[in-house]
């Protein structure tokens, strides 16, 4: 069941049946619905300085509220993400906090019931490990993508603009072995752990973007679920744990593979920056005309009771 601004893995079927277009000569309340920028959904694309600390106290000093589910903003954070809701009116502001944008596209979506990329990696050839789910997973070739779907929907209290986003990897070539044993190339896997349906409200934008799972942001109890909470230890405590029961000197020092998260909005060239990617509902006040609006006023004139 999908709750205000809650997210849950669910089953996707249904979101298909809602985008189904009109037969011709059909007509439907669908109709009605403004085609204008005011209905939709706007993407921004920010890319910023990599400096975590700025990132984080950032998103800190404008973030409002929790609004997803603790499980699944650990498992976001288990793969290096981490969403947060933000006014829409601290946009800019943010932005600024955030020392400024490098790089900044906004992107009109409108209603997108057809799956696209938001965020898309190429995977080398000669392959890469990958934490998912906090195993570490070989990928050769593809790529990595953030794919999301949304469209307007009326509910009780008002419109919304439901948000569906899934993680994948996207096998485009075959692989060498592949290649050799004249097998056909394994089909691409989705990432059920990133995988989320929201309704956003009108007022409110949504911050998604990459950090290491062992990182914590002090949110003061404001952001549920995204910082870690007290009582939990997290990779890096469990980390931690593990080295002190370890003998100190069982061989050298490796870099842990990059989380999901961490391959999509971080690159390391000099200078180091990182990718936010902003969700701003655009929602209008209501999605059908009033009935008596929709009547002519002289509807029923002259006809006798």
């Amino acid at each position: 069941m999908i709750g205000r601004c809650s997210a849950s893995c669910i089953v996707l079927s249904l979101a298909l049946a809602g985008c189904a277009p009109d037969g011709p000569g059909t007509a439907s309340p669908g109709q009605n619905i403004l085609p204008t920028a005011d209905n939709g959904l706007q993407v921004r694309q920010w890319r910023v300085p990599d400096d975590p600390d700025t990132i984080a106290s950032a998103l800190v000093r404008h973030v409002r509220g929790g609004f997803l589910e603790t499980e699944l903003s650990r498992r976001l954070r288990r793969n290096g993400l981490r969403f947060v809701r933000v006014p829409a009116d601290d946009l800019e502001a943010l932005l600024a906090d955030l020392g400024g944008a490098t790089f900044s596209v906004d992107t009109w979506h409108g209603q997108a019931c057809d799956w696209r990329a938001v965020a898309d990696w190429p995977i080398e050839a000669t392959g890469r490990a990958l934490a998912v789910d906090g195993r570490v997973r070989r990928f050769e070739g593809g790529r990595v993508q953030l794919m999301i779907r949304s469209w307007t929907i009326q509910m009780e209290d008002g419109p919304n603009v439901r948000l569906q986003l899934q993680g994948r990897y996207a096998r485009s070539q075959p692989t060498r072995l592949d290649q050799v044993i004249g097998r056909r190339a394994a089909e691409g896997r989705r990432f059920p752990s990133i995988t989320l349906d929201l309704l956003l409200e009108a007022g409110d934008a949504y911050v998604l973007t990459g950090e290491p799972p062992g990182r914590d942001w002090e949110l003061d109890g404001t952001g549920a679920g995204v910082g870690q909470e007290e009582g939990e230890t997290g990779e890096a405590g469990r980390a931690e744990d593990q080295s002190s029961t370890e003998p100190a000197d069982i061989g050298p020092e490796a870099l842990a593979p990059l989380t999901v998260g961490e391959l999509l909005f971080r690159r390391d060239q000099m200078p180091a920056t990182r990718q936010l990617l902003v969700f701003v509902p655009r929602i209008p006040d209501r999605l059908f005309p009033p009935e008596e609006e929709a009547r002519s006023p002289d509807a029923g004139a002259g006809v006798m009771p």
